[in-house]
């Protein structure tokens, strides 16, 4: 199959929207519109302390300030391992910002979300689906609890792999998504 064939494939699958439909600066206002409905949901859960599984990996981890002991006793993968090292650098025994950090996470995986379904179902759709995702309860645990992190970084780079996935068309020559995937694991 020549290059072109596979390029009139692939525009098949997943056309793109028109420009002044989806234009980049209508997008800005929609991530930030997403990006806020989700810290306003998960804001009250910025003041609370460490809880059950949280006490023993942060506050009683003694390994957690070295970052060579922290990646060979991690069942989690390794980016969120160097992330975890240094928010711990930063905040030390703070829980603020480890729960920030999975906010922000969460919120990501809603504007990847948005970003992916815009050009297929439209704005409204798309929108729609990244806010659903972004209040649902079903999510509560993997965004407030700081040792269900894994989850929010994991959906994150999952969702970041299958995005840049698409935008690459050709799997030989763009390393990012495997970049992306890595950072899955």
């Amino acid at each position: 199959m020549s290059r072109k064939q596979r390029l009139r494939k692939n525009e098949l699958k997943i056309k793109e929207a028109e420009p002044e439909k989806y234009h980049v600066n209508n997008r800005r206002w929609f991530f930030a519109l997403i990006t806020a409905i989700v810290l306003l949901v998960y804001v009250n859960s910025l003041g609370n302390a460490f809880v059950s599984d949280d006490i023993a990996t942060i506050p009683e981890n003694v390994n957690r300030m070295n970052l060579r002991a922290s990646l060979a006793n991690s069942p989690s993968g390794f980016v969120y391992v160097v992330v975890r090292y240094l928010t711990a650098l930063i905040a030390g025994d703070n829980p603020f910002l480890y729960r920030l950090i999975n906010i922000i996470f969460h919120a990501g995986s809603a504007n990847l979300l948005f970003v992916m379904l815009g050009p297929m179902v439209g704005l409204g759709s798309a929108l729609a689906v990244a806010l659903i995702f972004g209040v649902h309860p079903l999510l509560t645990e993997g965004v407030t609890w700081i040792s269900g992190a894994p989850y929010s970084a994991g959906t994150f780079f999952g969702l970041l792999t299958v995005y840049l996935y698409w935008k690459s068309q050709s799997i030989k020559k763009d390393w990012s998504s495997w970049l992306a995937y890595i950072c899955a694991l």
